[in-house]
């Protein structure tokens, strides 16, 4: 599913305009990229608990061209926990939160 056809189911279920839930969808995402950014996590109720988790500094070794000692500096990744009725839902059942 693309964007374009996300944006318009949730528009016509909702009974609002496309570009009303387009835009809060963009504004959305991107206030949720800072948050992660900054450490903080979000839980949404029913839907699941998103946040950020460092991984960390490692040493990187390749045998073959004889490269070694390249140190890889620790980072942020982005991680989804699903809740309990997004499971559900997911395996089949009805979604209720």
């Amino acid at each position: 599913m693309t964007k374009r056809q996300f944006v318009a189911r949730i528009a016509e279920s909702a009974n609002i305009d496309k570009r009303t839930v387009c835009t809060v969808l963009s504004e959305a995402s991107k206030e949720l990229a800072n948050l992660l950014a900054q450490g903080d996590s979000l839980t949404l109720f029913g839907l699941g608990t998103f946040c950020s988790v460092r991984k960390p500094r490692f040493n990187w070794n390749h045998p073959h061209i004889k490269l070694d000692g390249i140190t890889m500096p620790s980072y942020r990744v982005p991680q989804f926990k699903p809740g309990a009725a997004f499971k559900a839902a997911v395996k089949g059942g009805a979604y209720e939160h």
